[in-house]
């Protein structure tokens, strides 16, 4: 009778712990045994019953040098941080990342502010801008909910990785821009966006999905604006959506385009192209070049 490979391979696995620990004969009778009951080669079955449970039996040793700090969930973002400065020392790159945080901190603090309705949850990314005790204690004091994605799981925040596109990459491109003056245009465009994009540009949000067969239908709601949906929420206090009635009314969205349009032609200005720091050149070969990463 034909077994298959998943049961000879629980044959092995049953019996290859007992082989490696009993005698030279003990060991002959376990091997013809296996060898019989899954119909393999002697010099297949004894690799398989001797060599790897060696492996695994093996003392692992002990790795050289200092005790390893952070995980892989902070070591990841903190050497693309050295790669974009150039492979700095530990001290600069301490100072840059304490800057970082702060700057995070005043945007949240900022946004917050703006918002119409009270913020009860934030979720991040694993970088080290966001994950710090700074911004954990002012979530825990002002009773915000604060979670983070798994590494490497990018669906885990689907709902704004997909705004990447449709909103920043849609109007900004790919170059990249460096310094204060593209700092400051790049905030006045995005004044201008957030206006443009919650108040006169409709959205559809998905209501369910449907399987018939290999195909999915999907069923969405009638498109609205952002500002819209704030009116008919009832989430959101009527002072709140006064003010946005009277900031909706202030707004020309022909004006705001034309003023995006000039923002951005000076931008492409001084804009680095991806081509140019897109490098997948090792960081060997750029050190002592001045040559930074994204």
């Amino acid at each position: 009778m034909k077994i298959s490979m998943r049961t000879k391979t629980e044959i092995i696995e049953k019996h290859k712990l007992k082989y490696q620990k009993v005698s030279k004969k003990q060991k002959t009778e376990i091997l013809n045994y296996v060898c019989e009951a899954t119909g393999l080669s002697r010099d297949r079955t004894a690799r398989r019953l001797g060599l790897k449970i060696l492996k695994e039996l093996k003392t692992p040793k002990k790795k050289r040098g200092r005790k390893v700090i952070y995980g892989p969930e902070l070591s990841r973002p903190l050497k693309e941080i050295w790669m974009l400065m150039n492979f700095a020392c530990s001290k600069i790159i301490a100072a840059i990342i304490n800057k970082a945080q702060k700057h995070v901190f005043e945007a949240l603090k900022h946004i917050r502010a703006q918002l119409p309705f009270p913020l009860r949850g934030l979720d991040s990314d694993n970088g080290v801008e966001f994950i710090n005790k700074h911004l954990f204690r002012y979530c825990q004091e002002n009773n915000i909910c604060f979670t983070r994605g798994r590494p490497g799981k990018k669906n885990d925040n689907c709902y704004v990785e997909q705004k990447n596109w449709a909103v920043v990459r849609k109007n900004i491109g790919y170059d990249r821009y460096e310094g204060k003056e593209a700092v400051e245009l790049l905030n006045i465009y995005y004044q201008s966006l957030r206006f443009y994009t919650n108040f006169f540009l409709p959205q559809t949000k998905l209501i369910k999905k449907i399987r018939d067969g290999a195909k999915i239908i999907k069923k969405y709601d009638k498109p609205l604006t952002p500002y819209q949906r704030l009116l008919n929420s009832k989430h959101v206090s009527q002072k709140e959506k006064e003010k946005l009635i009277k900031i909706y009314y202030s707004l020309n969205p022909i004006k705001l385009k034309r003023d995006m349009v000039i923002i951005l032609d000076a931008l492409q200005k001084i804009a680095i192209p991806w081509e140019r720091y897109h490098n997948k050149a090792t960081p060997h070969r750029l050190r002592g070049k001045g040559i930074i990463l994204s």
